[in-house]
């Protein structure tokens, strides 16, 4: 359930919201680093896995019903972010696993824009024609909208397996100044790098302008377990100095 209590978090700012998720697929491409470069405000410094080539993310989101009283119904996210490096100035619980800036969101559910954006200033639009297809296995999904698809996927390893995590990290957003707070995962999952051959991603408005032909590979695939649920959560979001470029 949603809560935007300010819970007393020394460590890590307070508790602005949480999610129960019940399917949560995140699957990072390959994409050269130029074509991503420009969405990122200074001073955040993108992340690359090898010279000219970084990371673009992509989280595909069904959460659980009752965020907004006991008879809300379940409803979908998808997110675009960019891997950037962190910032180890402040308190963090543990060693940051990932950081993300994040250029594009959407959500069927008027109720999680207005909360994203109140909350840690997400750049997140309500789409009502959102719609996710998941595999038979769940492992997998088509995404589209009234404009068309906008991607598709499908997991590669042959027999998951799965166990516990814990991860934390920063997010960054930028309609609000550039702000930067804590995010924090926990479920059962399973975490692969096996080579990806089922995936399309397609022209259109949800990466802002991004040149999706500079997509090169998938090279990380996660998946929740079937049956459970995962946690996220986000804390205090802190404003940063702005460079010019």
């Amino acid at each position: 359930m949603s809560d935007t209590r300010n819970t007393a978090a020394a460590d890590k700012g307070d508790l602005l919201v949480e999610w129960n998720i019940d399917n949560h697929l995140f699957i990072s491409f390959e994409c050269d680093t130029r074509a991503l470069e420009p969405f990122l405000p200074e001073p955040l410094e993108i992340i690359e896995i090898r010279p000219e080539v970084a990371l673009l993310s992509i989280g595909i989101l069904r959460f659980a019903p009752g965020h907004f009283g006991p008879d809300s119904p379940e409803f979908n996210e998808l997110a675009g972010m960019i891997q950037v490096a962190g910032d180890l100035s402040g308190p963090m619980p543990g060693m940051p696993r990932m950081n993300f800036f994040d250029f594009s969101v959407y959500s069927n559910s008027k109720d999680f824009v207005e909360l994203d954006q109140r909350c840690i200033y997400a750049p997140v639009y309500h789409i009502p024609s959102l719609k996710v297809d998941y595999t038979a296995d769940g492992f997998g999904a088509t995404v589209t909208d009234d404009n068309g698809p906008i991607l598709s996927f499908e997991n590669s390893h042959p027999d998951p397996q799965f166990s516990y995590g814990d991860f934390w990290g920063y997010h960054f957003t930028n309609t609000k100044g550039l702000q930067k707070g804590i995010w924090d995962w926990r479920g059962s999952r399973c975490e692969h790098q096996k080579p990806a051959k089922k995936f399309a991603i397609h022209n259109h408005p949800f990466f802002q302008g991004l040149d999706v032909k500079k997509v090169r590979s998938c090279y990380r695939q996660m998946m929740l377990e079937p049956g459970t649920i995962g946690h996220e959560r986000f804390y205090t979001m802190q404003e940063l100095k702005r460079q010019a470029r």
